[in-house]
């Protein structure tokens, strides 16, 4: 592998399907300006899976009654 630097991003309004998503941090890499979110975007979530095998991501959000 390779190391590269990166610039971090406090960032609202992020859209990902049906979802909008506020207050997550993002990375920017320098060399190929890849966009990399982590933990604090799949924090937003009840539930996730990632499928390695089909290259899926599968988020889940359970609607919270009131």
């Amino acid at each position: 592998g390779t190391a590269d630097t990166c610039r971090k991003y406090r960032v609202n309004n992020v859209r990902i399907g049906d979802f909008t998503i506020n207050n997550i941090v993002v990375a920017v890499s320098d060399k190929s300006k890849r966009i990399i979110a982590g933990r604090t975007l799949l924090n937003k979530f009840s539930n996730w899976i990632l499928d390695n095998k089909n290259n899926i991501l599968i988020l889940n959000r359970e609607v919270q009654h009131q």
